[in-house]
């Protein structure tokens, strides 16, 4: 799951709403690539919701899009964590026979 969430920082809620474009006529405010529907890991859904940060300097205006994927996990163990582990094993023993030699 993924959350992304744009603010102004410098202009308060007094000065700008900012407002995702979902009214009519029907405008979808998440466009989703055909690259994201296949794949290991799947597009499954996008939220698109207005929001107010309320911080110790003042409140601002935001918008979030909370976008989730689903696949399975041992996907990524395959693909990065047991590579990473040879890759480092493999990194160790070169620098070992290295030392030896000296």
């Amino acid at each position: 799951m993924i959350k992304l969430r744009l603010s102004s920082y410098k202009y308060p809620i007094e000065d700008i709403v900012y407002l995702w474009a979902n009214s009519p006529p029907t405008v979808i405010p998440v466009e989703v690539s055909e690259e994201l529907l296949s794949g290991f890991y799947e597009f499954k859904e996008a939220v698109a919701e207005d929001c107010a940060g309320n911080y110790t300097v003042g409140i601002y205006s935001c918008i979030d899009v909370l976008i989730t994927f689903t696949g399975a996990s041992s996907e990524a163990f395959w693909r990065i964590f047991i590579p990473s582990i040879l890759l480092v094993s493999f990194t160790n023993s070169i620098n070992k026979s290295n030392n030896s030699n000296i």
